[in-house]
């Protein structure tokens, strides 16, 4: 009976033991789930994380190309103020990106760069703006526009010989560009696109006038002298800058000192003549237009110019009625002049100043017009700015030159070039001015966001670009 009563003490002894062991097991097991939850938790954020991050890199990568390949409104007057935003396509791991484009360098104007821009301004509805033709109407005829090319409404396109818009997209403005303008000449065949593969129609909800290109700035009208009077030279009769309000006298060969000019209802009729105005003085420049009689009055104002510290080129400012008309045998040829941040060579004053009027001809009047033929010749190598009145060249044949080289914005457009024209061309002359672009690539996953930033410098003649910083800001 003892030995029984000391076995007894032991009873209940392990419940201490078990409880004890399985507290600690507890503890430990509740312990290792919180941290697994918490690394869990951690490797979501991380994971999300990398997500946005992947999601940004990508969509701030597709807007440098689409800036390379001229496929971004950035560049225009979109890109001003607070920038230009587009979506990211497709969704990154759940991520969604989006890119702001916006200048933060304004060395470049906000149309250099578009080699065609055919507003419709002041056209009644349902009449053609852009029109292309060949001799015959031949369907044969393939004319080439360079750069990216703007018509306000597509379907009012009116080609009758072919067009091909080279390293360029067909932009034009549409209240709804979930809906495709439907452009009849691409199915016919009478439009198409190098490379074809890449090129084509792009929309945008801005208008020409509201959010997409300004008037240049930068160049002063002149209003004195007023009708400089002409200075004959052996084989060549020169003019300097200044307002012109009766139709200067011109001779056979005819040279427009390097400046500035103000025509005031005036209408330059060439004809059996020539016209050249300033001097080459910019990377890309080459003359078009053979000049001998002119070329030691070219070359002395060339001399006087640069030792000054001037520019080249010439700048023809038109107001009123005033225009120019190329006739049998003339010859026009205008070297771009720098205006402020826009390479310049024709402008049709929008607006009244001191001493000089607004043009006052619409969209149904040439501001330019070549006529028919084998032997006259235009060389325009700076901007030609006139989007309420229309330019018309006509049906250029064999050597014959009819080269719009810094870009055009006319309301409307009707150009004419037989098979065998040699020296069609409208597009974009190089230059050595650029513009710095900041693109903002933000990317949303989970309610958090990530931002990189890159400042890129750009040069829309050329589609050159150089990265000068590439950071991540947020995130």
């Amino acid at each position: 009976m003892r030995r029984n009563r000391r076995v007894s003490r032991d009873d209940g002894a392990i419940l201490p033991i078990v409880l004890v062991i399985a507290t600690t097991l507890s503890v430990v097991v509740m312990s290792t789930a919180t941290f697994v939850t918490a690394d869990l938790r951690y490797g979501r954020v991380v994971e999300a994380r990398a997500d946005r991050l992947a999601a940004a890199d990508g969509g701030l990568r597709y807007g440098i190309e689409k800036l390379r390949n001229f496929q971004t409104l950035c560049t225009t007057k979109a890109g001003s103020g607070g920038g230009f935003t587009t979506i990211f396509p497709p969704e990154i791991n759940g991520a969604t990106a989006e890119v702001t484009c916006r200048r933060v360098g304004n060395g470049i104007s906000d149309v250099q760069g578009w080699g065609v821009v055919v507003t419709g301004s002041g056209v009644p509805a349902g009449q053609t703006l852009f029109t292309t033709q060949g001799a015959g109407g031949s369907s044969d005829n393939v004319k080439t526009f360079s750069g990216p090319v703007f018509v306000a409404d597509p379907s009012r396109i009116d080609l009758q010989a072919k067009l091909e818009i080279k390293n360029g997209d067909l932009w034009y403005t549409s209240s709804n560009c979930d809906v495709p303008t439907a452009v009849p000449e691409i199915d016919s065949g009478y439009l198409a696109f190098t490379p074809d593969f890449f090129r084509g129609p792009l929309c945008t909800e801005l208008k020409w006038d509201t959010g997409l290109f300004s008037a240049p700035t930068g160049g002063t009208v002149p209003t004195a002298p007023a009708n400089p009077a002409p200075v004959p030279t052996v084989g060549c009769t020169v003019f300097g800058p200044g307002k012109y309000t009766s139709p200067p006298q011109l001779g056979d060969d005819n040279y427009f000192l390097a400046g500035d000019y103000y025509f005031e209802n005036v209408t330059i009729d060439l004809q059996n003549q020539s016209l050249i105005a300033g001097f080459p003085a910019n990377s890309g420049d080459t003359a078009k237009i053979a000049s001998a009689s002119c070329a030691a009055a070219q070359a002395a104002d060339k001399q006087a110019t640069l030792l000054a510290g001037g520019r080249g080129g010439a700048t023809f400012y038109l107001g009123g009625s005033s225009k120019l008309n190329v006739l049998n045998g003339g010859e026009l040829e205008i070297f771009r002049r720098k205006q402020g941040n826009t390479y310049l060579s024709i402008l049709a004053l929008d607006a009244p100043g001191a001493g000089y009027i607004a043009s006052s001809l619409s969209f149904n009047a040439w501001i330019l017009e070549t006529k028919s033929g084998s032997n006259n010749d235009v060389a325009i190598h700076g901007l030609l700015w006139a989007p309420h009145t229309s330019v018309r060249l006509g049906n250029i044949t064999n050597a014959a030159n009819g080269q719009l080289l810094g870009g055009l914005v006319v309301a409307t457009l009707d150009t004419q070039a037989s098979a065998s024209a040699s020296a069609f061309a409208i597009g974009i002359e190089s230059n050595p001015v650029d513009v710095k672009l900041l693109l903002i690539s933000t990317a949303t996953k989970d309610g958090a966001k990530t931002s990189i930033r890159a400042v890129i410098q750009y040069r829309p003649d050329n589609k050159d670009l150089a990265i000068n910083s590439w950071r991540v800001t947020t995130g």
